[in-house]
């Protein structure tokens, strides 16, 4: 498995994380949560916050432009809408073990989050 799936999920399974214990109405609310998140998963795996956020300013390029551009995909992977976040995940798998990770993390997290059986 890439380095660069593992953090995308990660980052993912945090922002989500901190979505459900504050949740997102806003994009400047998205921005926030993002922030914190890779503040954590950074502090979790002992490397700086830049290491984890190069994954949507670099490693996703070009199927993620621009930190603006993940806050979106972000956003609508909150209301529900995680088709065009999941693509980019799955256009940058290098490998079998990166198209299962993502495909069962979007299984597991398909619903709008907050509206969870």
């Amino acid at each position: 498995m890439s380095k660069r799936i593992d953090d995308a999920v990660d980052l993912l399974h945090a922002i989500l994380v901190a979505h459900k214990a504050a949740p997102c109405n806003s994009s400047s609310d998205v921005r926030r949560i993002r922030i914190r998140a890779v503040k954590d998963v950074a502090e979790a795996r002992g490397v700086t916050h830049q290491d984890i956020a190069d994954v949507y300013i670099r490693r996703l390029t070009p199927y993620v432009k621009q930190t603006r551009h993940f806050d979106v995909l972000v956003s609508q992977w909150i209301k529900g809408d995680s088709i065009e976040l999941k693509a980019a995940l799955e256009k940058s798998c290098l490998d079998r073990g990166d198209s299962r990770r993502v495909e069962t993390f979007f299984a597991v997290n398909h619903l709008p989050l907050g509206d969870e059986v």
